[in-house]
């Protein structure tokens, strides 16, 4: 019995000693453990920032060609609300044209009904209710709606394409530095888990631009404005009234046996011509071609113009020397041999021909109107190639250089973790792809291609992908 009281007294303490090896064991683990979850979640916020700066990126890059397009159908909706607007301004000068033959009776308006049925003569009369004044207002007022789309398209919609082009690459990189550093902060929230665990993200970030998506070297301009021509061709023929208004009407019933193959013919020619280079033209007549004879079996048409128009932004290269002798009155000679000495072709006298006459003294009459040329618009020099922006993020972190640290990871035998570990930074990659999808036409073979006419742009996080 003695000897178990001396056993047990040589024992007194051991307990206590382990108890507080133990606590000590404890204590480092808790910490290390603490440690290690900082590090994860911080890897864990780095990660999220990085992926939402970088697309935030390709949003802002993939919104600016959206607006290259948007500006790009902006500009041809001008373009076509000028060619509208000088195509009526042609009607209307034209109709006024009208009014002057009509109350000259030249031709005779019961010859036009008698020939050709009541309605044409109706139209051919409501020209003597038009106002003269009103016209005169209305041409007014058209053409300073033409002035005031031509400017839109000098000025407003070119200097933000201008802005747009030179600015998308220094916009890129501030939304993603922002981005960026928004989600590396608290922003003062006590919940948040930079409170909540005490990490720091006040110190350098080495942020690096590895791929940059949409620069300004891959948005062009089309000089020849071979595309640009193209999307206004297939845009103006959507509208019939910009179409060619050519419609002629002839009369069977008052032939002549020795000349059946010539009748009397009512014959209207119109024309709006759109360049892409900002040329715009429009050009209208109405003309009664009479039959005469020349021979007992040679016949030909006499032209008498009822109405012409011919409105332009420059003089037309299309004036030839025709117009420069088209008489007003034939008194000094006939039409016939006005007609072959000036178009050297007897065959435009047979048949029907084209109001040449009536063209030729709206050429002569034609109204100028004033516009720019066409500012070049944007274009993807490569459409079909992906725009890839990728970011590489190294956050230094103050937390792990503690020395302490070092001695506890060596202490815990996880020296080589300590050493991977020691360049003492937090990084990450992330990478965006700004695309073209049509999402709303699920037919392939009806979707438009990728191009900055169609404001189809949207970005999307891929894969991470170096340099």
């Amino acid at each position: 019995m003695a000897r178990k009281n001396e056993r047990d007294s040589s024992q007194s303490g051991a307990a206590m000693l382990l108890g507080l090896l133990m606590l000590a064991v404890s204590v480092m683990a808790s910490q290390h453990m603490i440690l290690i979850t900082k590090w994860v979640f911080s890897q864990h916020i780095l990660n999220r920032a990085t992926q939402a700066a970088v697309l935030s990126g390709a949003h802002y890059q993939a919104r600016v060609l959206n607006a290259h397009a948007l500006i790009n159908r902006t500009q041809m909706a001008h373009q076509v609300a000028m060619a509208h607007l000088i195509t009526v301004a042609s009607a209307l000068h034209q109709a006024q044209q009208m009014q002057i033959q009509v109350k000259r009776n030249n031709p005779p308006l019961f010859l036009i009904g008698a020939f050709f049925g009541p309605h044409h003569a109706a139209a051919y009369a409501a020209a003597k209710l038009a106002v003269p004044a009103q016209s005169s207002g209305a041409l007014r007022n058209l053409k300073q709606a033409f002035h005031g789309h031509d400017a839109i398209v000098q000025h407003q919609l070119k200097k933000q394409r201008e802005i747009l082009l030179n600015e998308i690459e220094i916009q890129t990189q501030h939304i993603i530095q922002n981005t960026l550093m928004q989600n590396l902060k608290s922003d003062g929230l006590q919940t948040s888990i930079f409170s909540l665990f005490n990490v720091s993200f006040d110190t350098a970030i080495l942020l690096k631009m590895t791929q940059k998506g949409v620069t300004q070297q891959d948005i062009s301009k089309d000089t020849k404005l071979t595309q640009w021509q193209a999307w206004l061709d297939h845009i103006i023929g959507r509208y019939d009234y910009l179409k060619p208004r050519n419609d002629s009407v002839r009369n069977f019933w008052v032939m002549d046996p020795k000349c059946p193959h010539v009748q009397h013919a009512l014959r209207r020619q119109g024309e709006t011509t759109v360049h892409a280079s900002g040329f715009y033209e429009a050009t209208d007549s109405l003309s009664f071609h009479a039959r005469r004879k020349v021979h007992p079996v040679i016949c030909y048409l006499r032209e008498y113009p009822m109405g012409w128009a011919k409105v332009s932004t420059e003089a037309s290269n299309l004036v030839v020397n025709i117009n420069n002798t088209a008489p007003r009155r034939f008194n000094k000679g006939t039409f016939r041999q006005w007609a072959q000495g000036a178009i050297n072709n007897i065959g435009w006298l047979v048949g029907i021909p084209r109001n040449t006459l009536a063209t030729a003294w709206a050429s002569r009459q034609r109204q100028i109107w004033q516009a720019h040329e066409t500012p070049e618009p944007a274009i993807l020099k490569k459409p079909n190639q992906p725009f890839v922006l990728s970011i590489s993020v190294k956050l230094d972190h103050d937390w792990f250089v503690q020395p302490s640290s070092r001695v506890h990871w060596h202490t815990l035998g996880l020296s080589q973790l300590s050493n991977r570990l020691s360049p003492k930074r937090l990084s990450n990659q992330a990478s965006a792809q700004v695309y073209f999808s049509q999402i709303d036409e699920p037919d392939q073979r009806n979707r438009f291609k990728p191009s900055l006419f169609q404001s189809f742009w949207q970005a999307k996080r891929i894969n991470a992908q170096d340099d």
